[in-house]
Order: structure tokens, then C-alpha cells, then sequence
């Protein structure tokens, strides 16, 4: 008797934790609300399946019903969108990020602000959608691998085609360049200035005196 109360304990918790998930399920998806039927188009990997939010200019005004896999390659999509809601002609719809974690949501985007709507049953035009997770990290693996290449080519003209060995004759043909000046400077700032001869010659100073 004790054994048959704890089974029946247990499936009436079971029953009540599916009743809550699919009341809490229901309620999401709008509960009483009523519904119809649009349709959009996209390619494969688009990441887009079943239950995904659809939102009207960031307002969620439905979900998605159905994902239907076309051999031409396309998804074909059908959109349950709340009654109170009307899709503007010339919408499109396109696949956007939702949170860090790789979600996604259906963006219905107005072109511009109109007074006519789409008919129920219609085909809304696919937009071109942000990119995924997995996109951006592909783009930041190829801008790695060029930087890597460039620094690679750099590091090879510059290291074994004797960059370096240019750069440091320069610096030194410079500093050989500098040295008389420096000498005459020296010279010059342990002269004397009382009508004596000057510290160093115009050849040392390397500039030509002007005659008197």
C-alpha cells in the first residue's frame, strides 16, 4: 500500500511539472491570442528553427511555427503572427542575433513608414541578417592569418634582405659625418673670443668664412 502511494505520489509530480512546462510553453507563444499564417524564405545554415520569437521593429508579435528543409536550398518558414499585428508592405525579414549564446530571432524590418499592410498568407522578402557568432569568429580568424602573413613578410625583407645592415651603416656613416663638427664645437667653446683666432678653421667647421 505504501509502495503504490509513493508511485502515484510521483506521477502526479510528474504530471504536474509537463502540465506547467507546456502551460508556461503555451503562454509564451501567446496562449489565448489568435493567430495567423505568413511565410519567408531563407538559405541553409541560417540557423533558424521551430519556437524562435519574430519581432516587428523590436516588438515581438509572434513565433515561428514550422521549418521546412527545400532541396534548392532554401528554408521555407512559416510565421504565426499575432491578429493584432499587421505586417507593413515592403518588410523584410532576416535572421538576427539574440544574446551572446548564439540564439536566434526572426527581425521583421519596415522600410519606411506606411499605411498599407501585406495580406495574411503573403511571402515576406528575406533582408540580409547580422552576422552569427560563428561568422564573426571566422572574419577574426582571416584578419589573424593576414596580420601573421604581413608580420611575416616584414620580418623577411627587413631581417634577411639586410634591412638591418643598411640602417645600422646609415646610422654609422652619420655618426663619422658628425665628427668633425663635434670636434670643432668643442674647440670652438674652449676659444677665446678676444680678438684672438677663432678655435677652429672654416675647413674644420666645415662653412666658409666671409672675407672681411
Amino acid at each position: 500500500m505504501k509502495r503504490r502511494d509513493e508511485v502515484m505520489v510521483g506521477l502526479l509530480l510528474i504530471v504536474a511539472v509537463v502540465v506547467g512546462l507546456g502551460g508556461t510553453i503555451w503562454i509564451a507563444r501567446g496562449g489565448l491570442a489568435r493567430y495567423y499564417n505568413m511565410y519567408t524564405r531563407f538559405q541553409w545554415g541560417a540557423g533558424v528553427k521551430q519556437g524562435q520569437p519574430v519581432l516587428l521593429a523590436g516588438v515581438s508579435i509572434g513565433f515561428v511555427h514550422s521549418v521546412e528543409l527545400i532541396p534548392d536550398g532554401t528554408l521555407a518558414l512559416t510565421l504565426q503572427i499575432q491578429k493584432q499585428y499587421r505586417i507593413p508592405t515592403g518588410s523584410t525579414a532576416s535572421v538576427q542575433a539574440s544574446g551572446i549564446f548564439g540564439d536566434q530571432l526572426i527581425a521583421v524590418t519596415p522600410i519606411r513608414a506606411v499605411k498599407t499592410f501585406m495580406p495574411e498568407g503573403d511571402t515576406i522578402p528575406s533582408g540580409k541578417g547580422t552576422p552569427g557568432t560563428n561568422e564573426l569568429l571566422t572574419k577574426g580568424d582571416s584578419i589573424a592569418s593576414s596580420i601573421q602573413a604581413l608580420s611575416t613578410k616584414a620580418r623577411s625583407e627587413f631581417v634577411e634582405g639586410g634591412g638591418i645592415a643598411d640602417a645600422h651603416k646609415t646610422t654609422t656613416d652619420a655618426h663619422a659625418a658628425a665628427a668633425p663638427q663635434d670636434h670643432c664645437l668643442h674647440r670652438f667653446n674652449e676659444g677665446r673670443f678676444d680678438g684672438g683666432e677663432p678655435a677652429c678653421s672654416s675647413s674644420e667647421s666645415g662653412e666658409a668664412h666671409p672675407s672681411a
